[in-house]
């Protein structure tokens, strides 16, 4: 069954489902969605203006609230997938890790995190979890060192197999 909210942002006009749709809350009119920028967006008319607003951002901020200042919410598997269990949180749209990302990866792994979990959350393989566990990829981060040990001895202990 799909869930419907109000868009916070919206003074009431406007609602998301979890199902990653959009509509008019008066009407009940179900928004077409655009390609803007290669995601999936919807126009909405408000205080006076036509905007184009990004589905994921909408769905996302509907459901879960506000995303801190930097953050975006993203489809995480099929681009244009905009429902609420597909999406994800991250740094900037381009998919390029930042620092505080870098160390909040090696305390998770670090915690037990799974780097699938992980590269799920960040909207990345998992090939580059382990580069950036490993010193191969944003290798400049500023990790402590203690905390780059600790990751890589849990990694390699989640990586043993008995046969």
């Amino acid at each position: 069954m799909t869930t419907w909210k109000p868009i916070p942002s919206t003074q009431g006009k406007y609602e998301a489902s979890d199902q990653g749709h959009i509509r008019n809350a008066v009407t009940g009119y179900v928004l077409k969605s655009h390609a803007a920028r290669g995601e999936p967006a919807v126009k909405l008319a408000l205080d006076g203006k036509m905007v184009f607003y990004r589905i994921a951002q909408l769905v996302w901020e509907t459901f879960n609230g506000p995303l801190p200042e930097g953050k975006y919410a993203f489809p995480l598997d099929d681009p244009l997938d905009c429902r609420l269990g597909n999406l994800a949180v991250r740094s900037t749209r381009t998919g390029r890790l930042s620092d505080l990302d870098v160390l909040d990866i090696f305390e998770r792994v670090a915690d037990g995190e799974s780097r699938a979990q992980v590269a799920r959350l960040y909207g990345v393989s998992a090939s580059l979890i382990r580069a950036v566990i490993s010193r191969q990829s944003y290798e400049a981060a500023p990790v402590p060192d203690a905390l780059v040990r600790r990751a890589q001895r849990t990694r390699q202990n989640a990586t043993v197999r008995v046969v």
